[in-house]
């Protein structure tokens, strides 16, 4: 009894310090269950806001800036180009997580105008529709017979065919172009496209997009774009645009390599280097590459050199140049190989990187 009657006097006395002992406690536990609760959700971000941001929607061409992909030839080169663009379920900057479920996403292309905003051509609009006609209608007039002269017409056209480890399949999934005399295809939706996680994690999805040499440095421009459907936690959209610009070449005797991008951008922001093989005469040279850090575009490898054993261990070719008759000048694309070799070329600069002989033409031992 005395017991309890000096608890109650202890506790009436120090009613006030109990008070905030136990509100600094409450205060405690609130503040750990949040600090908890917030780590529990960034664990299941797929982007975040800090440095170390990761965006598992990307590709080696497409981007969230749309940035433009000219490829230069000579002057007089008279053969269809072509971009292999590939897309991801990862960061291909920061490899290292996989997006957790399928993507489902549209592919986009259409026709575009040179201006800073990428206009898309509208076929409604007869101006519109008499520039398309100008580059990608060619007229033919047979005056065999005078009397009755004979008219008829070639559609060029700009396809896009699905990769199938590296190939195209035989028929185009987009076709962008002239149908008839006066009916233009300016653009074109794949609403179904997806990226399914393999057994790895892993998704690419790949595709090609040929472009016709009538579209040489002419208006007509080809815009890529994919676009997530139904997913917040990936980007509204990334794509690209795609021209071929010729320029003039003073080719000089003997053969050179070098890479020809545009210096204006630092090495970290490509995902592929241009190299450039130009000379004249005729001569045995070796091309050679790192291949820790470089991967050439197979198929040019292939078209070029006849190369159908090419592997990712391959890293040489020997030839003698040229490789067809009067043509003087070779664009490969290297890619970026990995993760790894993204953490080296990014720390590199330009003159570092040419250093570095990652691609070089050389001459036979």
């Amino acid at each position: 009894m005395k017991k309890s009657i000096r608890a109650k006097k202890f506790i009436k006395k120090h009613l006030i310090t109990i008070w905030l002992v136990i509100a600094a406690i409450a205060f405690c536990g609130i503040l750990a269950y949040a600090k908890f609760s917030d780590g529990q959700n960034y664990t299941k971000r797929v982007v975040s806001t800090g440095t170390n941001d990761k965006v598992l929607f990307t590709s080696n061409l497409l981007n969230t800036s749309n940035s433009g992909h000219p490829k230069s030839v000579t002057k007089g080169f008279a053969a269809d180009s072509y971009y292999d663009i590939n897309i991801y379920n990862y960061d291909k900057n920061k490899v290292s997580a996989y997006y957790p479920g399928t993507i489902n996403y549209t592919l986009s292309a259409m026709l575009v105008k040179p201006d800073a905003s990428s206009t898309v051509y509208d076929t409604t609009v007869t101006a519109d529709l008499n520039a398309l006609k100008d580059v990608l209608i060619e007229t033919h007039v047979d005056n065999t017979d005078p009397d009755n002269p004979v008219t008829t017409y070639t559609y060029h056209k700009i396809y896009i065919y699905r990769l199938i480890d590296g190939t195209p399949e035989d028929t185009p999934i987009v076709t962008l172009g002239a149908i008839d005399q006066d009916t233009m295809t300016a653009s074109y939706d794949l609403t179904g496209e997806q990226l399914v996680p393999g057994t790895s994690g892993s998704a690419v999805e790949s595709y090609r997009v040929i472009l016709p040499k009538e579209v040489i440095d002419s208006d007509v421009r080809v815009k890529i774009t994919a676009q997530p459907n139904g997913h917040s936690d990936l980007p509204s959209s990334i794509g690209g645009v795609f021209y071929i610009q010729s320029q003039n070449i003073v080719i000089t005797t003997g053969w050179k390599g070098e890479f020809v991008d545009s210096r204006t951008k630092a090495p970290s922001e490509y995902d592929a280097f241009n190299y450039r093989i130009s000379g004249a005469g005729t001569a045995n040279k070796v091309l050679k590459w790192n291949s820790t850090y470089l991967q050439p575009n197979k198929q040019e490898i292939a078209d070029l050199f006849g190369d159908g054993s090419f592997s990712a261990s391959t890293n040489q070719e020997t030839h003698s140049f040229p490789l067809k008759p009067d043509v003087y000048t070779y664009d490969i694309q290297f890619y970026v190989k990995d993760a790894a070799a993204r953490e080296y070329i990014d720390g590199l600069t330009w003159e570092q990187l040419i250093a570095a002989n990652l691609v070089t033409l050389e001459d036979p031992q």
